[in-house]
């Protein structure tokens, strides 16, 4: 759907966790999120918007990075956060530990 410049604005998200799980034998974990809308309601279909930079051994990350996307005024847009351990070069999610997530709606 396109929407008119005046419904579209683009907001700066900030994103900051607490007590996340320890996976690490040795150390705390190694956070990083990423940042998804939802594409298609229908389908479950999810798009990447970014993701936070690598934090090391970390349990409360303050993530300096943030992550922009368009919010649109006359619709309802899901936006979900995950949580990975990060262990390893690969800039591939599906090999890192998941930590957790969350989902709410963009103007919540």
């Amino acid at each position: 759907m396109s929407f008119p410049n005046s419904l579209v604005t683009q907001v700066s998200l900030t994103i900051s966790c607490t007590g996340l799980l320890k996976k690490d034998i040795a150390s705390q974990s190694d956070p990083v999120v990423q940042v998804l809308l939802l594409e298609n309601s229908a389908t479950q279909s999810w798009k990447e918007q970014g993701r936070t930079e690598h934090i090391k051994n970390s349990s409360c990350p303050e993530f300096t990075k943030s992550i922009e996307v368009d919010y649109k005024f006359e619709e309802v847009q899901r936006i979900k956060f995950v949580v990975y351990d990060i262990d390893n070069l690969s800039t591939t999610l599906s090999d890192d530990d998941f930590l957790g997530q969350m989902e709410c709606n963009l103007g919540q």
